[in-house]
C-alpha cells in the first residue's frame, strides 16, 4: 500500500490552516451560494423529468414499430448493394 505523509499526520496538523469566516462571508457569500444551489436545482429537476419522459416516449415508439423493423432487416440480405 502506498503511504503518504498526509495519511500518517495527526488530524490537527494541516498543510494550510483554515481561514476563519468573516461576517461578510456569512452575510454575502453563504446566501449567494444557497441561491446558486437553488437555481441549479430549479433548472435540473425539470430537465430530469423531461429527459425521463423523452426516454419512455422513445421506448414506446420503438415498441410500436418493432415488427416492421424486423421485416425490413430480413429482406436486407437479399438486396445487392452497389457502392
Amino acid at each position: 500500500m502506498v503511504e503518504s505523509p498526509a495519511m500518517n499526520a495527526p488530524e490537527t496538523a494541516r498543510a494550510h490552516p483554515r481561514r476563519r469566516l468573516t461576517l461578510t462571508d456569512y452575510l454575502v457569500r453563504v446566501p449567494l451560494g444557497v441561491l446558486c444551489m437553488m437555481f441549479l436545482a430549479l433548472i435540473a429537476v425539470p430537465v430530469m423529468i423531461y429527459m425521463t419522459a423523452l426516454y419512455y416516449a422513445a421506448r414506446w415508439t420503438a415498441a410500436l414499430f418493432a415488427g416492421r423493423r424486423g421485416q425490413r432487416a430480413a429482406g436486407a440480405n437479399r438486396e445487392e448493394r452497389v457502392a
